[in-house]
């Protein structure tokens, strides 16, 4: 399980080159964003191509309430490692994808809340799938957000949790949040060396790792 908060006090149309992928040019990005017409302008501006080490090619945009379906599709394919680690618990299939909590979570009011998906370009025989989601929710009165990471076994550990973190700190900058705070299961090693290498500070907090990142004004 993962849980961010960004904060004041509690809780990732550039070119840059990644070690374990790489975002894609800005004429790529453009024409993936004028792909997406259903997202709002505030939207379009998250839209990113990015390029797996293996050469696969996945689009992050945000989510939108038409993927319904899709994120249905993606949660019958976790292990129910990948489940406990994100919610600190086996939360079963069919509580994840009720229409009413799909429906919820698919529909992001701009500004509170951002969710950022990594679909694939799909091939004539498959369908695009959405292979990975990243959340971040600012908290009402506050200045803090919650942020959550799930990413499917199948695409762990190649850099996309990475990716997206990445897109979302671009999201908090934005907000304009000032600090961020995560929670992490102890046996969470691989997210907890993603933090690492993202700046964060990590520090033992009872049953958990707190992991603390300060954001720059």
């Amino acid at each position: 399980m993962l849980r961010m908060s960004w904060t004041k006090s509690e809780s990732t149309g550039e070119l840059r080159a990644r070690c374990r992928g790489r975002t894609l040019s800005r004429a790529v990005n453009n024409e993936a964003a004028t792909m997406n017409p259903s997202l709002s302008p505030a939207g379009r501006q998250y839209v990113r191509r990015w390029q797996f080490p293996s050469g696969t090619t996945v689009t992050i945009r945000p989510i939108r309430p038409e993927d319904q379906n899709k994120m249905m599709a993606f949660h019958q394919t976790l292990s129910l490692e990948s489940v406990y680690l994100r919610y600190a618990g086996i939360l079963g299939l069919s509580e994840r994808i009720t229409h009413d909590r799909l429906s919820r979570l698919c529909f992001i009011a701009h500004g509170r809340e951002m969710a950022l998906v990594a679909e694939t370009d799909g091939a004539e025989s498959m369908a695009p799938e959405i292979i990975a989601v990243g959340r971040l929710s600012r908290l009402a009165g506050t200045r803090d957000g919650e942020y959550s990471m799930l990413v499917t076994d199948r695409y762990q550990r190649q850099g996309l949790g990475s990716e997206i973190s990445r897109r979302l700190l671009d999201v908090a900058h934005d907000w304009r949040l000032e600090r961020i705070v995560a929670d992490v299961l102890p046996q969470n090693g691989t997210m907890q060396r993603v933090l690492r290498t993202l700046g964060f500070r990590l520090q033992a907090d009872g049953g958990s790792v707190r992991a603390i990142k300060l954001l720059p004004q």
